[in-house]
C-alpha cells in the first residue's frame, strides 16, 4: 500500500486535500537511483555557494566526485546540497574541491560515518556515564574545532556544525568562551 493511501486510512492526511493536490503525480526516483545526476546537481550547488558567498566558482576534484557518486545519499538532494555547502566552506581560497573537504563522507565505501563512527566510539561502560558532561564535552569540542577551521569566523563556524551564528554566540556565552572569540 503507499504510504499516502497508509495516511488517508490512518486519518493523518485528508481524503479530499490528497485528491486536491494529486492531479498531475510525479514521481522522482532518489538519488541514489540517479548517479549521472549527483555531477550535474553539484556543480549547480557549487554556482549557487559561489554566489552566496561571493566567492570564485570552485570545481570539483574527480577524487571527489567520485566518493560523491560512490554515496548512498538517503537524504537525497537536500543532503547533496549539504555537504556540497561544507565542503564549499572547507576548501577554504581553495578552487577545487577536494576529498579531504568532504569530511561527512567515507572515502573508501561512501557512506555517511556519522551514525557508524560515533556509534564505535561512544560505547557505554559498565559503570555508566554522565550523559550531561559528555554531551557537553562533544559539543565544546566540536564547537572549538569549527572555529579553529574557520579561523574565528564565528558566521563559517556556524555554517560548519549547521547552526545560527545567534546560536552559537549563545552557545560559546554559555561556555564562557564569547570574549576569547569575539571578533
Amino acid at each position: 500500500m503507499p504510504i499516502c493511501a497508509k495516511k488517508i486510512e490512518s486519518g493523518e492526511f485528508r481524503e479530499d486535500l490528497f485528491y486536491r493536490l494529486n492531479v498531475v503525480p510525479i514521481e522522482i526516483p532518489p538519488l541514489r537511483e540517479r548517479r549521472a545526476d549527483i555531477s550535474i546537481l553539484a556543480n549547480h550547488f557549487l554556482q549557487v555557494f559561489s554566489e552566496q558567498y561571493g566567492e570564485p566558482i570552485k570545481s570539483l576534484d574527480p577524487r571527489a566526485l567520485k566518493i560523491l557518486i560512490a554515496h548512498s545519499w538517503p537524504g537525497n538532494i537536500r543532503e547533496l546540497k549539504n555537504v556540497i555547502e561544507l565542503s564549499f566552506i572547507l576548501s577554504g581560497e581553495r578552487t577545487v574541491i577536494l576529498p579531504e573537504d568532504l569530511p561527512t563522507l567515507d572515502e573508501k565505501v561512501g557512506v555517511s560515518v556519522h551514525g557508524q563512527q560515533l556509534e564505535a566510539l561512544l560505547r557505554l561502560p559498565d559503570e555508566g556515564i554522565d550523559l550531561n558532561q559528555v554531551v557537553s564535552d562533544v559539543e565544546r569540542n566540536l564547537i572549538l574545532q569549527a572555529l579553529e577551521r574557520s579561523g574565528s569566523n564565528k558566521g563559517k563556524a556556524a555554517r560548519l556544525l549547521y547552526l545560527k551564528r545567534t546560536t552559537l554566540v549563545e552557545k560559546l556565552r554559555r561556555m564562557n568562551l564569547l570574549e576569547e572569540y569575539s571578533r
